[in-house]
């Protein structure tokens, strides 16, 4: 008894205090929540939150839901709002709901004796601009602070619609994809989802297609909310349908697929005119006639469920014959000097084809006449082979190739040549070799050469390797050079009396030379003039054999330089003869000197 007392004067004082609150009343007049049972709090869903005086002006049903935060006395107080249960709360102590407004929390209204109630919010969200313009506008109680007095907060939240897209198979209304699903759109708000009108969908292994369905309801894609929206968006797909053209023996593909990928899901359908009756084939005429189909039926009726057919063809069987350049052959590489041969034989029959190598010993082709074998001086040498197959057989079991290769010989020239102006000097050596096999000239180089003029010495080579491997025709060029000699005499310029032997040096044909040491040869009793005639000591190109000369005159010899021993003394008289003598034969020697000079001089 004492218990429900108690419930009923809480209850009382509950209702005291909500009755006093102008904030609690919308504009409509009606109450923001009543209570219509001792375990329920029902929440107004009409109004606006411009009732109480401040709140957002957005359009749309707004509901408020208040908060009561309670205290009785300092031994025994209790709190009463949305959000949570904060237990006691003594007089003046501190409180902070400020996060009972977060979205996405659930909001209880907890009565002592009256248990938790949930009211339903699901049609609403919270307004967090409105609620703040109610605090703002003195409407409600701060939501932090000290507990010095009963304090009324009032949260906001507005009422909203959802949209709701499904994407459904048309042919059995099931769902091919989750649905888009949007809550709490406010009243009025404009929205716009024409990008979730999807074209495709993969689903259960189909490429669903909206071209291939509809859409009912699509203008509710975009717009100003004002209800919930349903669009419901059907799509169908295609089925396959593939023939294969196989052969009958290894099941290998002979001819692309036919496939039609855009056959509609039980429409109908008819593709039997894809089903030819002979395919060629790498030479062979594959027919139906010798093989079967599989699943013909299936190519015409209605679309349940991807077709395959498969069509499978016999064949002839056929020799080629190939004719190709050995070399290519041994990198895998075919070349074919020869139109091949080819002969159609039925399956199991023999064949003999031995006459193909025996007409065929030598093919013309780019140029080069290629052999099978040649005869050389130690007999036949044979340059090709047969590969793949036989040339004869009792009987064929498929397709067979024959490869017959050739091989080819090259030339290898030698010229000897002047180095200087290319001109050939001798005979040329010319050998042959097959094709891609190693060669070695070193042994016809000539060390010398004579010539009706000249004595040519080896000075080089070049053109092809005179060593390596025979690609090609090779002319490999040796080169030979020749001497030159520089000749250098001493003349006495009076007599032109030779007085040393001539020095003579050799440099090769139109090098640098330079024998001015060879000038400066001193003579005993003769001084040398310092110019040389003839060709000159030095040069940048020796272009042929050069010859010059020293010129030198007869040193004088004084009394004094007379020997003591064994010399007449000499009279006056004779001295005085002398001395004229001498003076004549001065002058004299001087006019010739001063002659043979200008003579020289003008003949350099």
């Amino acid at each position: 008894m004492k218990k429900f007392i108690i419930s009923v004067v809480l209850a009382f004082l509950a209702l005291a205090v909500f009755a006093g609150c102008g904030a609690n009343m919308l504009s409509g007049g009606g109450p923001l929540y009543s209570r219509t049972g001792a375990d329920e709090i029902k929440i107004s869903d009409t109004g606006s939150a411009g009732s109480s005086g401040g709140g957002s002006e957005n359009a749309g049903p707004r509901a408020r839901l208040m908060s009561i935060i309670k205290q009785d006395d300092p031994v025994k107080g209790f709190l009463l709002f949305g959000g949570k249960d904060s237990g006691v709360l003594e007089h003046n102590s501190a409180y902070d709901i400020s996060a009972i407004g977060n979205a996405g929390q659930t909001y209880n209204f907890i009565f002592e004796d009256l248990g938790s109630v949930s009211p339903d919010l699901s049609k609403y969200h919270y307004d967090e601009a409105a609620t703040l313009a109610g605090i703002q506008a003195g409407n409600s109680d701060p939501v932090s602070g000290t507990l010095d007095a009963d304090k009324v907060i009032d949260l906001y939240y507005g009422y909203g619609f959802g949209i709701t897209v499904n994407y459904l198979d048309k042919y059995t209304g099931e769902k091919i994809k989750d649905s888009f699903i949007v809550d709490e759109i406010e009243n009025g708000e404009a929205y716009d989802y024409s990008d979730k009108l999807l074209e495709s969908i993969f689903a259960g292994g189909h490429t669903y297609l909206l071209s291939l369905g509809s859409c009912d309801n699509e203008a509710g894609l975009v717009g100003n909310i004002s209800e919930n929206v349903t669009v419901n968006i059907y799509y169908g797909y295609y089925e396959t349908l593939t023939l294969n053209y196989l052969s009958k023996y290894d099941g290998a593909v002979i001819k692309e697929a036919y496939t039609d990928l855009k056959i509609e899901h039980n429409s109908e359908y008819d593709r039997r005119d894809k089903l030819v009756q002979q395919i060629d084939k790498d030479g062979h005429a594959f027919k139906l006639s010798l093989g079967r189909c599989e699943n013909e039926e299936k190519l015409s009726g209605v679309m349940d469920g991807d077709v395959i057919v498969n069509a499978y063809y016999g064949y002839y069987d056929k020799v080629t014959v190939r004719f190709l350049d050995k070399y290519k052959y041994a990198e895998s590489e075919i070349l074919e000097i020869k139109d091949s041969y080819s002969l159609d034989v039925e399956h199991l029959a023999p064949y003999d084809c031995r006459s193909q190598l025996d007409d065929n010993k030598a093919v013309e082709f780019g140029g080069v006449e290629y052999k099978y074998s040649v005869e050389g001086e130690d007999g036949e040498y044979v340059f090709g082979a047969v590969y793949g197959g036989n040339l004869t057989a009792d009987a064929i079991d498929g397709d067979v190739l024959i490869d017959i290769t050739y091989g080819y010989t090259h030339k290898i020239v030698v010229n000897y040549r002047d180095k200087y102006t290319g001109e050939i000097i001798h005979t040329e050596v010319i050998t042959t070799g097959e094709n891609l096999s190693d060669y070695d000239r070193t042994e016809t180089k000539i060390d010398e050469i004579e010539t009706e003029n000249t004595s040519y010495y080896y000075s080089a080579a070049d053109g092809d390797a005179v060593v390596g491997l025979l690609d090609c025709d090779k002319n490999i060029n040796f080169h030979y050079a020749y001497d030159n000699v520089i000749t250098v005499s001493y003349r006495e310029l009076e007599t032109e009396k030779m007085l040393s032997e001539d020095s003579t040096q050799t440099a090769e044909h139109n090098s640098s030379y330079d024998c001015t040491g060879k000038t400066l040869l001193e003579i005993d009793g003769y001084d040398r003039l310092e110019k040389t005639t003839g060709d000159e000591p030095k040069g940048d190109v020796l272009d042929g054999d050069k010859h010059l000369t020293v010129w030198y005159t007869a040193r004088k010899t004084s009394v004094e330089e007379q020997p003591a021993t064994g010399v007449k003394a000499l009279s006056v008289p004779e001295i005085v003869l002398g001395i004229i003598s001498l003076a004549a034969i001065a002058v004299t020697s001087g006019i010739l000197i001063v002659r043979k000079v200008k003579k020289e001089r003008a003949a350099a």
